[in-house]
């Protein structure tokens, strides 16, 4: 069972679609939402995780993740435009900030905050 908690979350310009505010329980998978309606060629979204108290990484850009997130990170691209992150078995260490971007860092962005709900 996936467990959602969702709010209003920021939009900005080209963004049709953001991710909102989600908890999950451990375990279970959790999903955020961003496209774009600068779809083609290339897909134009980038994802950046923000930990608890810690720094911005980015870990995909033009929907790919980086090497070093393949594992933890997948990414859902089609139809064009579409970014949706995925992470197919939530620990408490993923709670953080996400934000997904047009991949230009001037462009639109969108923040949402994962929650994992651990067990007692």
């Amino acid at each position: 069972m996936t467990l959602l908690c969702c709010v209003a979350s920021q939009v900005d310009g080209t963004l049709d679609v953001t991710p909102n505010n989600t908890a999950v329980l451990a375990g279970q998978s959790a999903m955020l939402r961003c496209h774009s309606d600068l779809g083609s060629p290339v897909n134009p979204v980038s994802w950046y995780r923000r930990v608890v108290g810690g720094t911005k990484e980015q870990i995909a850009i033009s929907c790919t993740p980086y090497p070093a997130f393949t594992s933890v990170y997948n990414f859902t691209s089609a139809p064009a435009g579409q970014c949706d992150l995925v992470i197919s078995s939530v620990d408490t260490s993923l709670t953080g900030d996400y934000t997904c971007q047009e991949t230009s860092a001037t462009s639109p962005s969108a923040s949402a905050y994962l929650t994992i709900i651990g067990e007692c």
